[in-house]
């Protein structure tokens, strides 16, 4: 069967970027009278292009057999990851980022006393690609001259997860209880996307709010 799993995130990253900016003063005959000249270089960059960020918070599993969120209760769980960006541009960026977890989930068989209720928890690493698109730079006016702190950002990506499962019951029989372990592989293939809104802090870091949410569909038996 296919199964289909929908996780929710919440991450507080923080940025540390890497690299400053500098200006060289060089004039020259083709300079257009400016008394300041920027060299076309590395230096010449207008933003930091590599960055390491790292964050935590929840993460809840939010459609399945058994859910983090229902009658019987709210099992948030925890996520925690760190990532190593290349900015592309002022609008664009890659990030590759590994996280891990954990989430617990409860759920009940419908219209039947055979079973009770059902717990599992389930222990997560994953190894994504993520696309980074800057929506505040893509829309902001080149003449724009104000301070700019805030950021919106979209999050799009791919990624491959190992993971173990575990499922108890509180009436339990042969197969009510059950563990399960998935190695990374095509099986675990999984899409990640969510938003971000980013707050400059200085030239070098950053601190964000982010809203991940995770599709896995993998073949089980």
């Amino acid at each position: 069967m296919k199964l289909g799993l929908f996780t929710l995130l919440l991450a507080l990253p923080s940025y540390f970027l890497a690299q400053d900016n500098k200006e060289a003063s060089v004039g020259n005959t083709f300079s257009s009278g400016t008394p300041k000249v920027t060299k076309f270089d590395n230096k010449a960059r207008k933003f930091n292009d590599w960055a390491i960020s790292f964050g935590g918070g929840t993460a809840i599993l939010h459609h399945s057999d058994l859910t983090s969120l229902n009658s019987d209760g709210k099992h948030f769980g925890w996520n925690a990851y760190v990532g190593l960006e290349k900015q592309i541009s002022d609008k664009f960026a890659l990030i590759l980022q590994y996280q891990k977890g954990k989430t617990t989930q409860t759920g009940r068989i419908p219209y039947t006393t055979r079973h009770g209720l059902g717990i599992a928890t389930t222990e997560y690493d994953q190894l994504n690609l993520l696309g980074d698109v800057n929506f505040s730079n893509l829309f902001r006016r080149t003449d724009n001259k104000s301070p700019f702190r805030w950021a919106i950002h979209g999050y799009a990506g791919i990624g491959l997860q190992g993971y173990t499962y575990h499922r108890t019951d509180d009436h339990p029989n042969q197969y009510a209880n059950k563990d399960f372990t998935q190695k990374f592989g095509i099986d675990s293939f999984f899409y990640q996307g969510g938003l971000g809104l980013k707050y400059n802090l200085s030239r070098r870091i950053d601190i964000e709010t982010r809203v991940m949410y995770i599709i896995t569909g993998e073949i089980g038996r």
